[in-house]
């Protein structure tokens, strides 16, 4: 199994790849090719043309409905995709979303895009393969790790709080343990682990890798974080996009952090 990130605020050291403020990695499984949010304007498309890689998947997965991880979806609507193609999303992904006065919401509707593609909704969780999992809407088990603040939707044309319940992640059995893939993990990482966890009924996590939406975190925060994924036993760290500097300083002192970046590949034994 090979994960390949296409986007990502910045791009590895000898790579000639390019950085934007978004994420998007690209999943091959054997013949079944996933594609992981779309970054903010599409340059992941470019990104994999460069690292040797074409983007036609079988299913296209959207974490959430910010602009920065489905902006691309415009330039992906131009791609020659497999009629097969289909997309698996939370219902919540189309809805206007705000924040602090400002529209960040997905730039195409479902009617517009369901001209290209399927799309399949997905509140709870869905097994792609029997080692592949989309797992749909985040519980909270943690009191550290809260719901945001000052972010709103649209609902049937009434403003009201946004929780971020489209929130999911990728998660993929290895050998080793699990990987887990995150757009922004904005329901928190450590939930979005212990989720996965219970999903799989499997306690090893071999890699954690995305955006963990910890740049403007707490103090408390950030060592409630650390203590759970220490506890936890995380074999790899690939902090990514929104995971903020600082924050991964702070993980780098005390955990397995590696270095990753749009450009990074990496492989992993299904043991099949």
């Amino acid at each position: 199994m090979k994960l390949s990130i296409i986007c990502d605020n910045t791009a590895i050291i000898g790579s000639d790849v390019q950085g934007e403020d978004g994420f998007s990695a690209l999943l091959e499984d054997e013949s079944l090719q996933i594609l992981f949010d779309t970054g903010f304007t599409g340059i992941f498309v470019d990104n994999a043309e460069k690292m040797g890689l074409s983007v036609k998947p079988d299913i296209l997965l959207l974490s959430h409905g910010h602009r920065d991880h489905t902006g691309g979806l415009l330039r992906f609507i131009t791609l020659p995709l497999s009629p097969d193609c289909i997309c698996i999303t939370h219902p919540d992904l189309f809805l206007a979303k705000w924040k602090l006065g400002n529209e960040f919401g997905i730039p195409i509707s479902a009617p517009s895009l369901q001209h290209h593609l399927k799309i399949s909704y997905a509140k709870g969780p869905v097994w792609i393969t029997d080692s592949i999992l989309y797992t749909g809407e985040i519980p909270g088990y943690f009191p550290f790790e809260p719901a945001e603040e000052g972010r709103t939707k649209v609902r049937d044309g009434v403003m009201v709080p946004d929780l971020l319940e489209d929130e999911s992640a990728l998660v993929c059995r290895s050998a080793s343990g699990l990987v887990i893939i995150t757009g922004c993990a904005h329901r928190g990482i450590c939930n979005t682990i212990r989720y996965a966890q219970q999903l799989c009924n499997e306690k090893e996590i071999e890699a954690v890798i995305g955006g963990l939406h910890l740049a403007s975190a707490t103090e408390e925060r950030i060592k409630g974080t650390i203590q759970f994924l220490r506890e936890t036993g995380v074999h790899h760290l690939y902090p990514c996009h929104c995971t903020g500097f600082a924050t991964t300083l702070a993980f780098a002192r005390e955990l397995p952090v590696e270095y990753c970046g749009c450009g990074t590949v990496l492989s992993f034994d299904t043991g099949l």
